[in-house]
């Protein structure tokens, strides 16, 4: 099977300006994960993902919410996906996630962040082991963007790479 997408949530990274308009950010769901590192809530990513700002706020994921700066700052992404059911108990899938910031965080000098979250690769294996026994697990690859630089502070970019594996027993 083939998948492509797109998600936009609008952002406002400036609580404290003078306009007035609505953001809206995803609370943590399986239904909307396109991306492990970028939108799943695995593991705290949601709030521990890409370190700090300058203040020790938590950048976190798009699915980080309020409480981080990623999650107010809104999103635009789009992704291409792939399954393939190799046999009738396994299943590899392949999915291409490229995302930006949809209103950009300024840090305390005025120096406006850039808005590449950047391009994740995720390739999914899932086994039914047993009719009750499912191992589901992941390699994911973010092509860092720019915008986890935080407006300079963080200088020492590097790409993220994970592997999780999750076995799961159903009663």
């Amino acid at each position: 099977t083939f998948n492509a997408g797109g998600s936009f949530v609008q952002g406002d990274s400036n609580p404290d300006d003078d306009e007035t308009s609505a953001i809206g950010y995803f609370e943590e769901s399986l239904d909307l994960e396109h991306g492990f590192l970028l939108t799943s809530d695995v593991q705290n990513l949601y709030t521990t993902f890409g370190g700090t700002d300058e203040n020790g706020i938590p950048l976190g994921n798009v699915s980080g919410g309020p409480t981080t700066i990623t999650g107010p700052a809104g999103y635009q992404s789009f992704w291409l996906g792939a399954n393939y059911q190799v046999l009738e108990n396994l299943n590899l899938g392949f999915l291409y996630v490229n995302s930006k910031a949809d209103d950009v965080p300024v840090n305390n000098a005025g120096v406006e962040w850039d808005d590449d979250h950047g391009a994740e690769y995720d390739f999914t294996l899932t086994w039914n082991i047993m009719q009750n026994l499912k191992f589901w697990g992941v390699v994911a690859h973010l092509d860092a963007g720019d915008y986890w630089k935080a407006g300079g502070f963080n200088e020492n970019l590097e790409d993220n790479t994970t592997f999780y594996g999750r076995l799961i027993m159903e009663f």
